[in-house]
């Protein structure tokens, strides 16, 4: 697979330093350039479908513009759809983006500086994400030698015996060793009880068609997002079906968590909320203390702002309307199970009168 360091670079005697230096530090890797010269193809290039890994940028891309700084457009474009390293190599520092310059991916380095501390670096991060891979396909590996003699052997026999079809009978292995390989990774060896936004998410979605707990929004209303919060089972094509159990499907709003506080604090109010009492109900909301709202984090530009799934606002598409959504992320399984249990243990709820204790 090919990867790439994107140069975003106008000056040709530049670009040749980079090919060279990077020919020498990248030379045991699959890492190639891909160069362009102004914002518009450095722009066109990340929205391609090219794997990057870096980018090296420099800020004034027109020599006869002195005020020229394209390189600011290209970073914004960049940091709001992709985390990797950014070096910002310009000899006009001072006009990089005030906000760029504690950014946690941008480095900001002086033109005349030798580019190979760069391409070092990019070379060391790679190497150490790859040792990290090999890692875990070989703790894979060794749980599927466990699987297939401890877990699957036997079923194989079984399984043969019943069925005929062995396309059949391949896929039941493959989902076999799935859910168990899912067991394994579930196990106190890897049971760490904090998860990051990243590992929260699986965007794109994986699935080819709708699922429970995918983020979606309608047609071009990239801001409004909601979630799909049908059963599971409702929207599974069944053999010798054509189309899903649900005739509708049912979005509940994704909202601005500060929105929520906001309004929750001032229901019968004729004062807004302070600062801190702002605070106070989002910790709440984030504990998932209201029955109302499930929260969910900010990842990126898929979901850009910290959330709540608002149980109470609920719009129904039409199943035949589905071509109108368009899928950013999906919530991975361990959350999804207790965001559908919320919610319908949300709309389950029983009341009792007021009792009075004396």
């Amino acid at each position: 697979m090919d990867l790439f360091v994107l140069i975003v670079e106008d000056e040709d005697s530049v670009i040749e330093m980079y090919r060279r230096t990077s020919n020498t530090c990248l030379e045991d890797t699959s890492i190639k350039l891909h160069v362009t010269k102004n914002k518009n193809d450095a722009i066109a290039a990340f929205n391609a479908n090219l794997t990057i890994v870096a980018a090296i940028i420099d800020l004034q891309l027109e020599k006869n513009d002195g005020n020229n700084s394209d390189g600011n457009i290209v970073i914004s474009e960049i940091i709001t759809k992709k985390l990797f390293p950014i070096y910002v190599v310009s000899g006009n520092p001072d006009r990089l983006q005030e906000g760029f310059k504690t950014h946690p991916h941008i480095t900001l380095k002086v033109k005349s500086e030798d580019p190979s501390s760069i391409f070092d670096e990019i070379k060391s991060k790679y190497d150490i994400f790859c040792s990290q891979i090999k890692a875990q396909k070989e703790s894979i590996n060794n749980h599927i030698d466990n699987i297939v003699w401890k877990h699957l052997y036997e079923k194989f026999y079984s399984l043969t015996k019943k069925q005929t079809d062995s396309i059949l009978v391949e896929k039941q292995i493959s989902r076999i060793i799935n859910h168990t390989l899912a067991e394994y990774f579930d196990s106190k060896e890897y049971n760490i009880q904090d998860y990051l936004p990243e590992e929260y998410y699986i965007a794109p979605p994986i699935k080819e068609d709708f699922s429970t707990c995918d983020i979606v929004y309608i047609n071009n209303e990239k801001s409004i997002l909601y979630i799909i919060l049908n059963p599971a089972c409702d929207l599974i094509i069944q053999p010798k079906k054509i189309v899903p159990k649900a005739q509708y499907l049912n979005l509940c709003a994704i909202i601005d968590v500060k929105n929520i506080a906001n309004w929750l604090h001032s229901v019968g109010k004729d004062t807004g909320p302070t600062e801190n009492q702002i605070n106070t109900i989002v910790d709440k909301i984030k504990k998932n203390e209201y029955d109302a709202y499930h929260y969910i984090p900010s990842y990126k530009e898929e979901i850009p702002f910290e959330s709540v799934i608002d149980f109470q606002n609920i719009k129904t598409l039409p199943m035949q309307k589905k071509v109108e959504l368009v899928r950013v992320a999906s919530i991975i399984l361990p959350f999804r199970k207790n965001i559908s249990a919320r919610f319908s243990a949300y709309y389950a709820r029983q009341g009792q009168p007021n009792l009075i204790i004396t």
